[in-house]
């Protein structure tokens, strides 16, 4: 869908730089609303990156692959592994423990399953 529209998914380091922002309305979690789904986009002020639900609404897929973080430590503009079987979620979701809802947390899912508690977000190039 991205690619369709002219972007891509956000790399992980991409999300998590974009993320850092201040949270102003605070992450949603154990908030099921409608019989179980995330909250409406933009029901709380954006962060001061002016993006909305970062955090709390739903895990947003990022276009890396999963693995360990490296132990060379902190890295300008990290990249994941090459392949892999899971990609990279990040954010939290409406259905995760609130210690999940925090800019360093990352999980693993596998792209070929659907999920109802993670969605996207598209980057694109300002050039």
């Amino acid at each position: 869908f991205c690619k369709w529209r002219g972007g891509n998914l956000p790399t992980e380091a991409q999300w998590e730089l974009a993320g850092k922002g201040d949270h102003p309305g605070g992450a949603h979690f154990n908030q099921k609303y409608q019989s179980g789904s995330p909250v409406n986009v933009g029901g709380q002020r954006p962060n001061s990156n002016g993006l909305y639900d970062m955090m709390g609404n739903v895990y947003e897929w990022t276009r890396d692959w999963y693995g360990p973080y490296s132990s060379e430590g902190v890295v300008s503009n990290p990249k994941g592994p090459s392949e892999g079987k899971d990609k990279v979620v990040r954010g939290g979701a409406w259905t995760s423990p609130s210690h999940y809802l925090r800019v360093s947390d990352r999980v693993a899912r596998t792209p070929e399953y659907k999920y109802s508690d993670v969605g996207m977000r598209c980057v694109y190039s300002l050039q």
